[in-house]
């Protein structure tokens, strides 16, 4: 129903003749006073509580003040307010401010034209018109006693459709994401959550999408300002970082190298990475991961086994590419940092990093991985070869056998070359020849060569610290995701440590060895003794001692379980110096003492390990647990401010949690809430939601963004994971190429085929 009324609006100096209809709340949902000028163009004034409305003359204290008050009329009204124009005096304080309509302005004209149409663009592009040419604003000055700010200009009819109450919800201001969003898919990001599933995740948590009005566009235009927010100077911040680390923390290490302004390398550790390198630093692996930053450097963590038999990073680097110079460069930085060289080192069959190793770590052993050795033997035999099982059973049984002398394994290599046809094979040839860098036999004597064989825990340290990175990640990013990295890995150690210290674990006999081995052991090591333990009992049999003085030579028998065949094996007691030394040298290569020693202990009633065998770095508590995070510990960011929200987010959890069946309280707790949010909101301005979204990315960086830039990232890599930056070839043009290659004659068959001596078909 439409009531007619007469109506003369003045609107900067323009007398407009217009009619007035009032539309009914039922067709609108809201009130509002519709104008229609001769010409036919309509005009919508929202109808809200005259404390609400602007007013001429209005008097505020700072245009924080008048902002708020407009936003408080906009929301009401129906529409979004937008900041104009702003003029400032000599003296640096705002002159005038002009809060206008979010439809304010006139569209960019689009222009186009058919002749310049490439090919698969679009003749058009389907979008909406933002802007309306609306002159709906509120304009405020400064008074000339430069005291306060008072409304000099109110225009309030609107030229577009106001938001009825279902869909303000869509509006800007509405959909506009807080501080609290922009916290929550920084945080995300650091477990490699993009923004659409963050997104999901934040609909689920707050209950549906009339909860969560930010749309999951919103969340994505948010991660790619927060990426282009730092640009190129990462490389500079993630120095600068270090750097601040270090100034907290003395303990803290780093160095890096730069080949001109570009970033060449990085090496960097914490003090709790030394700590664990001053432990457990006997044995180390270090292999590279790729596509782990924006900038393709090859992540190099180095890798050494605890008192848990789990991994530890005991260093990490960055490099621009795996070169002599950088490998060579990071070791030096390596021995720096920790003062003392590995007994051995265990890497893979990288050409750089066999030179490398040498010149830097002078007195440790280069070990090559075996794994990665014993992957190529089927691709370096033939078809028979490659799908016989005996030889399959007979190589593998020879490789990783680490009970037999190297004497033995070159009598036994000889003959399986000698059996199967490989006499002459280059590649056999050079393995045997560099057998002393992979062949456990030769490392018996090498203390604790039992932990590591293969680089499969640096490989499994590659893939844990890759579910947190990703190629999308600037340097800085890198960081913060890698120390998210070392600390869940660390809360595994701190859960480790928790076990052995406050559980007791089942025993296996009432020996008074076992039960000592319980109270210095971590648990897992526990766990192998009580093996070795169980093994001495069952299976272990003196069967004959010689005594010489003070000395006894005990032979010790062991039954394989699957066969009759019973092993020998010789110990020697010395009761003098309470040592027992058996011939397998199980505890120079494992640091606990063998199923033969045990049995000769158990045999002398001795109820305690003694103390020559109990090796520290296998025993408790070694390392203090860090359970902090690394921003709390170097002071990046407001600590103090962030665990106020935390604690904040806990007590309302708890709250929520109990009273979550009693109605009354969940009432008062909301009402208690929304008096305190108009507390909160009359006591702080009105905040720019672009500045939440700056201060969101700031503390979550933790470094600020310098003005100079005298460090950049490295460019130009090309590295694992990078592409070929060639174009596809279709099959048919391989086919072509290589027709027009010679055939190679195969040495077994003669023929010029296809094929060679390796996987010949006719062999």
């Amino acid at each position: 129903m439409f009531i007619f009324k007469r109506w003369y609006v003045h609107t900067r100096s323009v007398h407009l003749d217009m009619f007035i209809f009032t539309r009914g709340v039922g067709d609108y949902d809201v009130e509002v006073d519709l104008l229609e000028s001769p010409d036919g163009a309509k005009f919508f004034i929202p109808k809200v509580d005259d404390d609400l409305k602007p007013k001429i003359n209005d008097k505020f204290t700072s245009v924080k003040e008048a902002e708020s008050m407009c936003r408080r009329y906009a929301e009401k009204s129906g529409f979004d307010v937008r900041l104009d124009a702003k003029k400032t005096n000599k003296y640096g304080d705002i002159q005038t401010r002009w809060f206008v309509c979010s439809k304010e302005g006139i569209p960019n004209e689009i222009f186009f034209d058919s002749i310049d149409l490439r090919p698969r663009d679009r003749r058009y592009s389907n979008s909406n018109l933002k802007r309306s040419g609306c002159k709906a604003c509120v304009k405020i000055h400064l008074t000339k006693d430069r005291s306060t700010y008072e409304i000099y200009e109110f225009v309030e009819a609107h030229n577009h459709v106001l938001f009825n109450t279902n869909d303000r919800r869509f509006s800007r201001k509405n959909r506009q994401m807080q501080y609290i969003g922009y916290k929550h898919v920084l945080n995300s990001s650091s477990y490699k959550v993009g923004a659409t599933r963050a997104h999901r995740y934040q609909t689920v948590l707050k209950g549906g999408f009339e909860q969560c009005r930010p749309t999951c566009v919103d969340y994505k235009n948010f991660r790619r300002d927060a990426a282009s927010f730092v640009g190129n100077k990462d490389a500079k911040m993630l120095l600068n970082k270090l750097a601040n680390r270090r100034n907290i923390v003395p303990e803290y290490f780093f160095e890096y190298k730069c080949n001109g302004r570009e970033l060449n390398a990085l090496f960097w550790a914490d003090e709790f990475t030394r700590l664990n390198y001053k432990e457990f630093g006997d044995v180390i692996s270090f292999d590279g991961t790729f596509r782990t930053n924006l900038h393709c450097m090859i992540f190099v963590p180095f890798i050494a086994v605890d008192n848990h038999k789990s991994y530890v990073v005991v260093g990490s680097a960055l490099i621009n590419g795996e070169t002599i110079d950088n490998f060579n460069w990071v070791l030096r930085a390596f021995l720096s940092c920790h003062g003392k060289q590995p007994v051995f080192v265990i890497t893979d069959q990288c050409a750089a990093m066999r030179q490398a190793i040498p010149l830097v770590f002078t007195e440790s052993r280069h070990r090559l991985c075996m794994w990665h050795i014993m992957n190529k033997v089927p691709n370096k035999v033939s078809i028979a070869l490659k799908y016989n099982p005996e030889f399959n059973r007979v190589i593998n049984k020879l490789v990783w056998n680490v009970k037999i002398c190297p004497e033995e394994f070159e009598s036994q290599w000889k003959s399986m070359i000698e059996n199967y046809g490989l006499l002459g094979d280059k590649w056999f040839d050079y393995m045997y020849e560099i057998r002393r860098s992979w062949i456990p036999a030769f490392y018996k004597d090498t203390p604790m060569s039992g932990l590591m064989k293969t680089t499969s825990r640096s490989e499994s340290a590659n893939a844990y610290v890759n579910i947190y990175l990703s190629s999308f990640f600037d340097l800085v990013q890198f960081l913060n995701n890698y120390d998210i990295a070392i600390e869940n890995q660390r809360y595994a150690q701190a859960v480790d440590e928790s076990v052995t210290r406050t559980t007791t674990p089942r025993f296996c006999s009432p020996l008074g060895i076992e039960v000592h081995a319980s109270k210095i052991y971590s648990r897992s090591i526990f766990f192998d003794f009580q093996k070795e333990l169980k093994k001495a009992l069952l299976c272990c049999i003196i069967e004959g001692v010689e005594s010489f003085g003070e000395m006894k030579t005990f032979l010790i028998s062991r039954k394989s379980k699957p066969t009759t065949y019973k092993t020998r094996y010789t110990v020697e007691r010395n009761y003098s110096e309470n040592t027992v030394e058996c011939q397998c040298r199980f505890f120079v290569r494992n640091g606990y003492l063998c199923r033969h020693s045990l049995a000769v202990l158990i045999n002398d009633k001795v109820d305690r390990i003694p103390e020559k065998y109990i090796l520290r770095r296998w025993t408790q508590n070694l390392v203090p647990v860090q359970m902090q995070s690394a921003h709390a510990r170097y002071k990046e960011g407001d600590t103090e401010k962030e665990d106020c929200i935390r604690d904040v987010y806990t007590q309302v959890d708890d709250i929520v949690s109990r009273a979550r069946n009693d109605k009354s309280l969940l009432d008062n707790l909301a009402e208690l809430l929304r008096n305190f949010k108009l507390d909160v909101e009359t006591k702080l301005p009105y905040e720019d939601p672009s500045q939440q979204k700056i201060d969101a990315i700031k503390e979550h960086l933790g470094v600020d963004v310098p003005d100079e830039v005298d460090i950049l990232p490295p460019t130009r890599i090309r590295n694992k994971g990078c592409g070929t930056g060639k174009r596809l070839i279709s099959a048919s043009e391989k086919v072509q190429t290589n027709s027009k290659k010679p055939k190679r004659k195969c040495a077994k068959c003669g023929q010029c085929a296809g094929h060679d001596s390796r996987n010949c078909p006719n062999v």
